[in-house]
């Protein structure tokens, strides 16, 4: 893996968590592949970027999603074709940690870019 694509990788963290927080729902989708998924352990499972701009849009329509995504601890290795990530996350909401998670990733290069094939988030007690 090139230090292009690791750049490029941990970029697209930075455009997923800001595109989110900015309530950005198609810009967030588009960090997916267009039959991405994103599994919320126990909680919720989306396909494509339809379905996630949707959750994204709703969400933020009902007021719940006034945060800011920090994410740490990103790491990211080769994968086939593509490449393995893993990252922790901290979510805040009126400057206090509302919530805590782990991501596992699996990424692809898309269209000349790279994006989440899928993501595996658990929330952390």
């Amino acid at each position: 893996m090139s230090e292009a694509d690791r750049i490029e990788i941990l970029d697209l963290y930075g455009r997923y968590g800001i595109a989110f927080d900015d309530g950005d729902a198609d810009r967030w989708a588009e960090c997916f592949t267009p039959d991405g998924r994103m599994t919320v352990v126990g909680m919720l499972d989306l396909a494509g970027r339809e379905q996630l701009a949707e959750f994204a849009r709703n969400l933020h329509a009902s007021g719940q999603a006034a945060s800011r995504h920090h994410f740490t601890t990103i790491a990211v290795d080769p994968d086939g074709d593509g490449a393995a990530g893993r990252a922790y996350a901290l979510m805040l909401s009126g400057g206090q940690v509302v919530a805590a998670m782990s991501y596992v990733d699996a990424l692809v290069k898309d269209d000349g870019s790279w994006r989440f094939a899928s993501r595996t988030v658990t929330p952390q007690t």
